[in-house]
């Protein structure tokens, strides 16, 4: 008996050793194959409490924001800052890769070199950082949260890399206050004296050039550079005598008040301004290159023969006037002269950002980005394109005085056009021959110049939009979101007591980040939606960013065939294809729309040039398709009985309609604005004097009639 019981108690004895010992195993490879991530979390909770974030409250009300920065410019909010994973992919090989280390570089009109670091120095480190090189941008806001990066298996099989390529926006960059205009130290021009082999002459208070009575032997290209002339307006006397020579003068890092040229397109003389800061410029026969226009109460340029704007920044032209005399400014008026047609005027990659601010002591609220208006001569070859244009009562004005007066071969191509006006994008009248392709409401955040300087990396990043944006900048560590006011616009800038200055807008906002990164990688996240909007590399070397396979970010904009898609009715669904083309397909009655909720077409409007309704729609809603200034006919379908009022309003270029005698009510303004020649009515006369056509339709009533047999 005694020997059982010992061996029944060591066999209960080594069960129990057993369960122990795997008891223990288990905790010992828990703790040291897992301490690692543990360790991990402990971190980067540990660097959440050591580097506790200041939070800045926003004042509410209609009390100004207080910053802490004097100049007003740094308008953003800091959301959260993620540490993202190391780039798991080891020693890629590097392929070429157009990539170069600052924006500020690029010039694609003069072939610059990107490398140029005389051309980083002048235009960022004089112009910005040498007057302050600690300057930190003020943040009103909301906490800032650290999380983990998740690593386990289950997170890492749904992630996969992507390989970063340049967009365009990172070829053609986007003008702002930092990559344009003069900089550094200039010498003031204070009488008459000599630039080189060029006598200039003080009169009248002016600074003249003269080629006739004076500088006769002048020839060739002559370079004026690092000069501040803006005490004086600057002229070119005599132009129109001197001929058999060719005279180019080109103004480099100056500063000018006026300059005023012949109007003429001219033989003989040729100008060209590079990093210039001009208040205006008015004449023909002149180049700019990213200039700097503005901090004035007058237009900025105002052209006629030979002009060529290229990467140009135009801005603070409506705020407020301490002196009470403000009056009507534009980023450019083009209205031709007695003398001189408007002829090969281009604009291209440049920047307006010109509110329509009323403010108490300025009638500059009338301003416009662009102002084609013809008073005093025919246009011909003026084009526009790959612009931002942001401000003015309507931003773009393409329209004639007299009737005798013509436009031929006037494009507006790839316009992203801001919130900062007051009426709309395009001020309905347009005149005849007058293109507008891929014009549309700006849709997201934009960075301009980023550069490395003092310490501190700093992206320039402008919102244009009417909603607050979130833009988040990735730099290889760590990614950090940011929340980006909305610009005001319409009813918020029309009160008589609104009072504001341009630097309250929430334009070329600088956001520094500490310490030289390897690249900058930007992100409009809006509404969850990634879209790549810059990427600039600092060592050249590929950049691979790891994203979700079911949400890929989108790389290059707007992707798939269409520009947009979706539902306009109950049983009703559109498509805009990027030929412009809008098929509205299905059976019933489309939406009614407003100003407030407007069809989802609309900020693709002036893309549209062909409208296809099929049969078995019903109704055309109030304000469907309103200001589509491309449209030049339509034929609505023989199932329409009803179109709502505004339906076509503003569609200056529609010339030919075709509809049938199932119409039985027309609302009132459906077809003001438009420029109706001739209507197919396929009905009789007296099923024409039976539909009730309400008020405000004299185009649609004056047009020719003609009527078809069904």
């Amino acid at each position: 008996m005694k020997n059982y019981k010992y061996k029944k108690t060591n066999f209960f004895v080594m069960i129990l050793l057993s369960i122990f010992l795997i008891i223990s195993g288990g905790f010992f490879i828990n703790k040291y194959v897992f301490s690692s991530a543990e360790d991990d979390l402990a971190a980067v909770e540990t660097n959440v409490k050591d580097n506790g974030t200041e939070v800045l409250l926003e004042k509410q009300g209609t009390e100004p924001i207080e910053y802490s920065n004097t100049d007003g410019l740094n308008t953003y909010t800091p959301v959260s800052e993620i540490p993202i994973s190391e780039n798991p992919v080891s020693e890629p090989i590097i392929t070429e890769n157009p990539v170069f280390d600052s924006v500020i570089t690029e010039n694609p009109v003069n072939e610059t070199p990107v490398n140029d670091t005389s051309v980083i120095d002048k235009a960022l480190i004089d112009n910005h950082i040498s007057e302050d090189p600690e300057l930190e941008p003020s943040v009103t806001g909301i906490t800032v949260s650290d999380a983990p990066v998740d690593k386990s298996p289950a997170t890492e099989a749904v992630k996969q890399e992507k390989l970063i390529v340049q967009t365009d926006a990172d070829y053609h960059v986007i003008p702002d206050k930092y990559n344009t205009g003069c900089s550094g130290k200039l010498e003031k021009v204070t009488g008459t004296f000599f630039a080189g082999e060029i006598e200039l002459r003080e009169s009248g208070g002016k600074i003249t050039f003269d080629f006739f009575y004076r500088n006769k032997n002048a020839s060739g290209t002559y370079v004026i550079e690092n000069y501040d002339f803006s005490n004086f307006g600057l002229a070119f006397n005599s132009e129109g005598k001197v001929s058999g020579k060719k005279i180019n003068i080109v103004f480099n890092n100056c500063k000018f008040s006026t300059i005023n040229t012949m109007r003429p397109s001219s033989d003989v003389f040729t100008y060209t301004f590079n990093d210039c800061t001009i208040r205006q410029f008015l004449g023909s026969n002149s180049t700019f290159n990213r200039c700097k226009f503005g901090d004035s109460y007058s237009d900025c340029i105002i052209p006629f023969n030979n002009i060529i704007v290229n990467d140009c920044y135009f801005s603070n032209l409506a705020s407020n006037d301490p002196a009470g005399n403000g009056k009507h400014s534009d980023g450019t008026q083009i209205y031709g002269y007695s003398d001189a047609m408007v002829q090969n005027v281009l604009f291209s990659n440049c920047r307006f950002e010109i509110p329509a601010v009323k403010t108490t002591q300025s009638t500059a609220a009338v301003n416009a980005c662009v102002t084609l208006g013809l008073e005093y001569n025919n246009a011909k070859n003026v084009k526009v394109e790959n612009c931002i244009l942001n401000g003015g009562g309507y931003t773009i004005y393409a329209t004639k005085k007299y009737d005798h007066l013509s436009m031929t071969e006037v494009y507006f191509t790839n316009i992203k056009v801001g919130d900062a006006k007051l009426f709309g994008s395009i001020y309905p009248s347009v005149a005849e021959n007058v293109t507008f392709k891929n014009v549309a409401d700006q849709d997201s955040l934009y960075v301009s110049s980023v550069w490395y300087d003092g310490g501190k990396t700093h992206v320039i990043v402008s919102n244009d939009t009417s909603k607050e944006r979130i833009l988040r900048v990735v730099t290889g560590t760590t990614s950090k979101e940011y929340t980006i006011k909305a610009c005001l616009g319409g009813s918020a800038l029309r009160y008589d007591n609104f009072d504001m200055s341009f630097d309250e807008f929430p334009f070329d906002i600088d956001i520094s980040i500490d310490a030289k990164k390897d690249y900058v990688l930007c992100f409009d996240v809006t509404d969850g939606i990634e879209k790549q909007i810059r990427y600039v590399s600092f060592d050249n070397k590929p950049t691979y960013y790891a994203v979700d396979e079911n949400t890929e970010p989108i790389l290059n904009g707007a992707s798939g065939m269409y520009l947009t898609e979706g539902k306009c009715g109950n049983d009703i669904t559109y498509t805009l294809d990027k030929e412009g083309t809008l098929k509205i397909e299905g059976k019933g009655a489309i939406f009614d729309y407003d100003s407030k909720k407007p069809a989802p077409w609309s900020e693709y409007a002036t893309s549209v040039v062909n409208v296809e309704l099929s049969e078995g729609i019903t109704h055309i809603g109030t304000q469907a398709f309103r200001k589509m200034i491309n449209i030049q006919s339509i034929k609505l379908p023989k199932t329409l009985t009803k179109i709502g009022s505004n339906a076509f309003i503003g569609c200056g270029g529609l010339k030919y309609l075709t509809f049938y005698s199932g119409v039985t009510n027309i609302g009132k303004y459906a077809f003001n604005g438009t420029k109706l020649i001739k209507c197919n009515y396929y009905g009789s006369e007296d099923e024409w004097n039976s539909i009730t056509i309400e008020a405000n339709n004299n185009p649609l009533l004056n047009c020719e009639r003609i009527y078809e047999s069904n």
